[in-house]
């Protein structure tokens, strides 16, 4: 049986210290492996010219293209937040594929002026086994905005059916669907509930209730050996359940924020086909292995890839 192997991250755009985290990063896409990534709070860059000159081009135009090097041959950005007059935060994705078509849409704001703006990217990968819709997203994060993340995964599920039913127009194989990213919101949150077909949503404009399902790969088939985290509580080492946490306080940077640990990190595809493809084969969790910067002081510096963990699947092909 082949796979498929899909990974998603959450970077952290340039904090801390980027360069560091940029070695760890390439070193974890190398041992993942993953066909297609996708990563969220990535910056593209803009060029900033010298008086009376033209400006070149920046070696990189954002993030995604310091990390993927000659493992992905295709890439798709989308700008969703300017951070200032030369960076802008978005989505982005790595592919092994062919990229055929990309596209980035506006996530509705129920919050008002001045909140930063969400994006969804959409792109349309070719395999030899049919087309592959990928959807990669960032929601809201504050913790108490669940509905606001409500009516963007609402709009989210809108648009997915819309895009592949135009898909399946160009008769060529459709595979199930993927929606990567982090979504700031757990599995018994009414959003997640509702892309995994536990809830029902309302339309931002009134519209009736409707329901969406996909499969959540780390609930359906999350490895037994990621499930048991070693823990030390009361001095004494116990395996524990850490529930899958992906923004977790065993990560430095996380810690930081004095925040729960939580998972809300996703990768969630459409029902298998006829065939089984798309089936969930197996999950797991990476970017959790940390390094000691002795430079930094006495003690170091805890450095790890990202703020938070990410994600990898196995999908059936």
């Amino acid at each position: 049986m082949s796979f498929l192997r899909v990974m998603t991250l959450n970077i952290w755009s340039q904090q801390g210290p980027w360069p560091r985290r940029k070695e760890l990063l390439c070193a974890e896409l190398q041992t993942q492996a993953a066909d297609v990534v996708a990563l969220q709070e990535v910056l593209s860059f803009t060029p900033v010219p010298a008086p009376g000159l033209d400006a070149p081009p920046p070696p990189f135009p954002t993030q995604a293209d310091e990390l993927r090097a000659d493992l992905y041959p295709y890439s798709a950005f989308a700008p969703a937040c300017p951070v200032d007059a030369r960076r802008t935060l978005g989505n982005a994705l790595l592919s092994r594929f062919p990229i055929v078509q990309q596209s980035a849409v506006p996530l509705p704001n129920a919050v008002g002026p001045g909140h930063e703006p969400r994006v969804l990217l959409c792109a349309l990968l070719e395999l030899s086994q049919g087309l592959l819709p990928v959807f990669v997203t960032h929601l809201d994060w504050q913790l108490h905005l669940s509905h606001a993340r409500c009516q963007q995964v609402r709009f989210i599920a809108d648009h997915i059916d819309a895009y592949v039913a135009a898909a399946r127009q160009l008769g060529r194989g459709l595979l199930p669907p993927i929606l990567a990213g982090d979504l700031n919101a757990e599995p018994d949150s009414d959003e997640v509930r509702f892309l995994t077909g536990r809830h029902a949503l309302p339309g931002p404009r009134g519209e009736p209730l409707r329901g969406a399902y996909f499969n959540d790969c780390y609930a359906r088939a999350a490895d037994p050996t990621d499930v048991a985290a070693r823990a030390v509580e009361a001095g004494a080492t116990a395996e524990v359940s850490d529930g899958g946490a992906t923004f977790a306080r065993s990560n430095s940077f996380a810690a930081a924020a004095h925040e729960p640990d939580r998972r809300i990190d996703y990768l969630l595809v459409g029902l298998p086909d006829k065939s089984g493809r798309g089936r969930p084969i197996r999950c797991w969790r990476c970017c959790r292995h940390e390094v000691i910067d002795a430079s930094v002081n006495s003690a170091g510096q805890r450095i790890f890839p990202s703020d938070h963990y990410g994600v990898v699947a196995d999908l059936a092909l």
